[in-house]
């Protein structure tokens, strides 16, 4: 099973993001979060095969707090199916969050996908992953419609096992 830790924002904001995606999903641009069962989040870390047990035990082992997130729009991952998304400004509390993570994750002997490790890792929240190119200048239309910044709150620390999509374990921040 493949897992990922993903930090989700308070109700407020997700309601934003969910009102995004919807318009992508009406229009048929790619996959939303929603449309797997994921709340908007910002992912810290992902894992084709991980021990389930050692990921309860480092994400439970966070001491992290609340604290503000902001969303500029956008950005995109110009792969062979396109991402596009909302770029996170990348403050110390999540960047000192991440670091954390993959402290305590190193002390265990794991490894998460290079990509999101602290050298690579690029903090966003996607609106929709997967756009075939027929579709990106109508998703990138979307997003200009909402080209308002978006601000929040990291809410919950959430370990998740896909696919199907299922929370293994949810940590909120206090």
């Amino acid at each position: 099973m493949a897992y990922a830790v993903i930090l989700t924002f308070d109700r407020k904001l997700a309601q934003k993001i969910k009102k995004i995606e919807r318009i992508f999903e009406e229009g048929k641009i790619g996959t939303t979060a929603s449309q797997v069962n994921l709340d908007p989040h910002i992912t810290m870390a992902n894992f084709e095969k991980a021990d389930e047990h050692i990921l309860i035990e480092t994400v439970s082992q966070l001491k992290a707090i609340r604290f503000p997130v902001t969303l500029i729009p956008f950005g995109s991952f110009l792969l062979r199916k396109i991402v596009l998304f909302l770029n996170v400004v990348p403050t110390l509390d999540l960047l000192n969050l991440h670091n954390e993570y993959f402290t305590l994750l190193s002390k265990k002997k794991m490894k998460s996908d290079r990509l999101y490790s602290p050298d690579f890792w690029m903090p966003h929240c996607s609106l929709s992953i997967e756009i075939e190119p027929e579709k990106y200048f109508q998703g990138i239309d979307i997003i200009t419609e909402y080209h308002d910044v978006l601000k929040g709150h990291a809410h919950e620390i959430k370990l998740m096992k896909y696919f199907p999509t299922t929370e293994v374990l949810v940590k909120e921040l206090k």
